[in-house]
């Protein structure tokens, strides 16, 4: 009898020590799930911001283009002459130039936005009304 028991004593430690293995493993398992998670995450941002900035040069080197192609109009060429030299349509020219008018449209807007609201006395909005 007592040979039975210390037997269901050790099964029952052997159970318990797989259970907590088993535990440990599945602990392990979701710890490092969530830091591959984590991991992608991190890389989406970073993919995400790298394709901003990207689109940001883009259009830098885009405008950039469209200046030259400005400044060939600006000699007096005809559109569809410089649109020939460019290998472009002339609507595609218009286009291209298009982009010059809006980056000078964004630096004007831009600049105005910097500035400081210029308001009269009694405009800002701050000033108590008195009562009568």
């Amino acid at each position: 009898m007592i040979k039975a028991r210390e037997r269901a004593r050790k099964a029952a430690q052997a159970a318990q020590e797989r259970e907590k293995d088993l535990i440990e493993r599945a602990t392990g398992f979701f710890a490092e799930s969530a830091l591959a998670e984590s991991v992608a995450e991190e890389v989406e941002e970073r993919i995400r911001v790298l394709r901003e900035q990207a689109l940001v040069e883009r259009e830098a080197h885009l405008v950039g283009a469209a200046e030259h192609a400005q400044a060939m109009v600006d000699t007096g060429a005809a559109v569809s002459d410089v649109a020939s030299r460019l290998e472009l349509t002339p609507a595609a020219l218009r286009k291209v130039l298009a982009l010059v008018q809006n980056a000078k449209d964004d630096s004007k807007r831009s600049t105005t936005d910097q500035l400081p609201d210029q308001q009269g006395p009694g405009e800002s909005g701050t000033d108590s009304v008195s009562a009568h």
